[in-house]
């Protein structure tokens, strides 16, 4: 499943919003063999799950509920041959300039919507910012 939807935590705050995304996520996903990658881009977040549609439906239930971030939006949802992220239970990459200059532009002056998102483009970006080999704390 890949979605994309918009920040809606307070920048005073974010940091710690994060963290605590990531240790719930990483303890969350590796009970229930989900992996998968966060990114974000200073306004949007991106992300990717990996695990049975069952598991990974229910997560998606919980994750459309939380009210940090609005206009989720899934754009992909179907199997998967093998798992691109199999090292993490959650990755994470947060706003570089690079990271954020190419996905603002491809969500720049459009709402977010499967028909104006490329999900060969956004996936691709997922998987160049977050290696397999890279020591996410």
């Amino acid at each position: 499943m890949v979605y994309v939807s918009s920040n809606n935590i307070p920048t005073e705050i974010f940091d710690d919003e994060v963290k605590a995304i990531l240790n719930i996520a990483n303890e969350y996903n590796a009970k229930n063999n989900i992996t998968g990658a966060l990114l974000f881009n200073g306004s949007y977040f991106t992300q990717v799950l990996e695990g049975s549609l069952a598991a990974i439906e229910e997560l998606f239930e919980k994750i459309q509920g939380d009210t940090r971030h609005i206009d989720c939006v899934a754009l992909c949802c179907e199997p998967i041959a093998s798992r691109t992220f199999t090292k993490w239970s959650m990755a994470y990459e947060g706003p570089d300039t690079v990271e954020k200059a190419q996905f603002t532009y491809l969500l720049e002056d459009s709402e977010i919507t499967d028909e104006l998102l490329s999900l060969d483009k956004l996936f691709e970006l997922i998987v160049s910012h977050i290696s397999q080999e890279k020591n996410i704390s």
